[in-house]
């Protein structure tokens, strides 16, 4: 059956208790329980080398991150798709991207395929430009971190060398793809968001220009373009202020 939310409202909360859930709802939030810690190197993920951009690690150990749907699964029919902006230095090639998803059913694609895109000019109801996009070969990496029996995965595409200019505000979408019949009836996974210790700029290893506050946005095919964090909702700052995706590239 599908699943039918408000997402321009953000109106299917979950507070995430670590047991099986009944239906998959836009987005999750902490449930005030510490997740496994992990440690940090200061450095940028092994998996964003030659690394333009990288949004910064989930502050997994926090009691507010949220995080925000973003799988496209024809076995259940659930399509949300996140939208996270940045920036680069100087001119440069993107050769691949990113996104750090929890995942409900383990690190698993079937086929191990994933949506992506890069667009300029979204707002509130507009996808804007797109630049480039496809769906790609992926793989899909636990990072280490978790929130009880849910681990944090990394669904990385490599693309077609894509120029991006300097100052020049991007949007990337890396989409975990479930289409088998026999695997994805339970996957589904959610964007991490990510901030320091403070809440005050994005979290541990950041690479590059720093990630646009609070212009992150959430898109299905029931509901346009939207913010990913409202405070209208209960999203207050820190909580999807920030999203962990990055940009490979030189």
């Amino acid at each position: 059956m599908k699943l039918t939310v408000c997402l321009t409202a953000l109106c299917a909360v979950l507070i995430l208790a670590g047991s099986a859930l009944a239906e998959n709802p836009a987005s999750l939030r902490s449930s005030g329980i510490a997740g496994v810690r992990h440690t940090q190197s200061n450095t940028a993920p092994k998996y964003c080398k030659p690394c333009l951009f990288y949004g910064g690690d989930w502050n997994e150990t926090a009691t507010n991150w949220a995080a925000f749907g973003n799988t496209d699964n024809t076995v259940t029919g659930d399509d949300f798709e996140n939208f996270s902006p940045f920036q680069v230095k100087a001119a440069s090639t993107a050769t691949g991207l990113f996104t750090n998803n929890l995942s409900l059913t383990g690190c698993t694609l079937d086929p191990k395929k994933a949506l992506w895109s890069i667009h300029t000019g979204v707002k509130t109801g507009s996808g804007g430009k797109v630049v480039a996009h496809g769906t790609a070969a992926a793989t899909f990496v636990a990072t280490g971190r978790a929130d009880g029996s849910y681990p944090e995965c990394t669904a990385l595409v490599k693309i077609k060398a894509l120029k991006l200019k300097a100052a020049t505000t991007y949007w990337e979408q890396v989409t975990g793809e479930c289409t088998s019949t026999a695997n994805c009836s339970g996957s589904y996974y959610y964007e991490t968001d990510t901030f320091n210790a403070k809440g005050t700029k994005p979290g541990a290893n950041a690479v590059g220009v720093a990630e646009p506050k609070d212009k992150s946005f959430a898109y299905s095919k029931n509901d346009s373009y939207d913010y990913v964090n409202d405070d209208s909702e209960g999203y207050a700052d820190p909580a999807g202020s920030w999203m962990s995706a990055g940009v490979i590239g030189k």
